[in-house]
């Protein structure tokens, strides 16, 4: 457990979930069984696919299996100039650009999933992450469903994920 304050009195407390760091490759990861025993997730990916350039592969989500058009999302990324991106009725969120044929650790994504238990809300991502010969990228996004997450897929867009990658799911504790 570790306890990291923040800029005012509230203290979040980061619950390590799970890591998956892959020995063969994988065309998905997925994180099971998650317990509905914190106020948000965190999902923290650092992965390559076999992508056979530098430009990288899109990472993608889904909640619960969910495949509906139940996923929309607005982002801003870019390198040399700012780009945005608005999907509505989506099967699936795309979080981030990951490395292709790069080197591991020069692209990471960094989802934190709010209010994840809560079955009065539908379910907010917050991204921030990017890919060093791509771009950096900022993402918000709904999963409209407000059912508990108990699930979630990470898929490679086009490539199966290389040996090791490495996907990491923590838990939020909001304390007053």
């Amino acid at each position: 457990m570790v306890s990291i304050p923040s800029y005012n009195t509230h203290i979040a407390t980061y619950d390590p979930i799970a890591t998956q760091t892959l020995s063969s490759t994988a065309t998905s990861v997925t994180f099971s069984s998650i317990a509905a025993d914190w106020t948000d997730l965190l999902l923290v990916v650092n992965a390559k696919t076999a992508r056979t350039n530098n430009d990288g592969d899109n990472t993608w989500i889904r909640f619960n299996g969910d495949s509906g058009n139940n996923y929309s999302w607005t982002r801003l990324y870019g390198t040399s100039s700012a780009l945005s991106q608005r999907v509505t009725n989506a099967t699936l969120i795309e979080i981030n650009s990951t490395a292709g044929n790069a080197a591991l650790g020069s692209a990471a994504s960094y989802c934190a999933i709010q209010s994840y238990a809560n079955t009065n809300v539908y379910k907010t991502v917050l991204l921030w992450g990017g890919n060093v010969s791509v771009s950096l990228e900022r993402l918000v996004a709904l999963w409209r469903d407000t059912s508990v997450i108990t699930s979630i897929e990470i898929i490679p867009q086009t490539a199966p994920w290389q040996v090791g990658s490495k996907f990491s799911l923590y838990g939020i504790r909001g304390e007053l």
